[in-house]
């Protein structure tokens, strides 16, 4: 791990204490998230903030993870997570874009500045420009690549994933690392 320059890493955890360590790490205040795929990570997986099963693992840790990865592998972690961060945004954006005129033509309404039918059109051009809004990861814009992460398999080999152009890049390294992975 020090050669990597990580200096924070847990390995070696036998099954039983797996939930425990997911626990600590919770109460010190971290977001931890667990991938698994064997009877002996379920515990974890549930406990953790995010589960992430791989397919072919068992049924049972499939079952209790929040996230089971059907295709293509690990690596595509840090691509969902940055579509979930994307996601949230554009949630917060609409809502803004939403409430701020409504809460607006409501206030000038009551006032007798404004009129139902003003009302109705910027109810209305709020709600389109907040659709168009959530249209636009899949209207076009390039998705932005994955910040570099790095990410586990099973057989101990880390993948470095970043503006590469989606090409891996493999470095052996030590099971059961624990990254911190900035917001």
């Amino acid at each position: 791990a020090m050669d990597l320059g990580i200096d924070r890493y847990i390995a070696e955890v036998f099954p039983g204490h797996k939930a425990d360590v997911v626990k600590d790490l919770q109460r010190q205040g971290y977001k931890v998230a667990v991938v698994g795929d064997g009877i002996n990570d379920s515990p974890a997986l549930a406990f953790a903030d995010v589960g992430i099963a791989v397919e072919g693992g068992t049924q049972v840790a499939q079952d209790t993870a929040h996230v089971t990865l059907l295709h293509g592998g690990l690596w595509k972690i840090p691509a969902a997570i940055d579509i979930s961060r994307e996601a949230i945004s554009l949630i917060h954006q609409n809502w803004k874009i939403i409430s701020i005129p409504n809460t607006i033509a409501l206030g000038l309404a009551c006032i007798g500045i404004l009129g139902p039918i003003g009302a109705t059109l910027l109810s209305n051009g709020s709600a389109i420009i907040a659709t168009l809004n959530g249209l636009r990861p899949i209207m076009g814009k390039p998705a932005a690549p994955p910040r570099p992460m790095l990410v586990l398999e099973p057989h101990g080999v880390r993948h470095d994933i970043s503006e590469n152009g989606g090409q891996e890049q493999r470095f052996p390294v030590l099971e059961g690392e624990l990254l911190d992975i900035p917001a």
